[in-house]
Formats: C-alpha cells, structure tokens, sequence
C-alpha cells in the first residue's frame, strides 16, 4: 500500500512539475507577445488618428463644397429671372413687330 501511495505522490509531482513548466513556457509565450503587440497598437492608434484628422479634411471640403454648390444655385436662379423676363419680352416684342410689319406690308 505504502508503495502505491509513494507511486501516485511522485506521479503527482511529475504532473505538477510538468503543468508549472507549461506554465512557465506559456508566460514566457505571453511576454513576449505583449512585447510585438504593443508596438503595433501603437501605430494602429496613431493610423487612426491619422485617418480621423483625414476625415475632418475632406468633411471641411465637402461643407465647403456644399456652400459653393448653394451659391452657385442661388445665383443661377437669380440669374435666370433677371435675363428670363426681359428676354421673353423682347421676344414678344420682335413677333409683335413681325406681325405689324407683315401687317402693314400686307395693305400695301
């Protein structure tokens, strides 16, 4: 019995041994990819950062892109009802012109 007992007591320290260097191993593991990924978090946050002031950019551009289109737009408008109106009255006035011509030439 006793050499039963002394048989599992070493295997148990056998497997305790081996999991504490499993262990070791695995730490060891961790360490050193904490050291590869802290530089690359870091750049990843600095891409990031990098890429939002982008973004804040070309979202300057696009307002400002907007605001020019607006203007643009307004002055079309304003544009068009200045020329339109005259110019329909102008027309008016050739045709007018036109008939009484014909008008006219037509008595003769």
């Amino acid at each position: 019995m006793i050499i039963l007992w002394t048989i599992l007591t070493i295997a148990a320290c056998a497997v305790a041994v081996f999991i504490i260097l499993v262990l070791w191993q695995l730490f060891g593991i961790l360490g050193r990819v904490k050291q590869e990924i802290t530089p690359i978090l870091r750049k990843l946050e600095k891409t990031i950062d990098e890429v939002n002031q982008e973004l804040a950019r070309v979202d300057e551009i696009i307002k400002t892109g907007e605001e020019v289109v607006d203007k643009v737009s307004a002055t079309t408008k304003i544009a068009q009802e200045a020329i339109s109106s005259p110019l329909i009255k102008l027309v008016s006035m050739g045709a007018g012109v036109k008939k009484a011509y014909e008008s006219l030439r037509g008595r003769k």
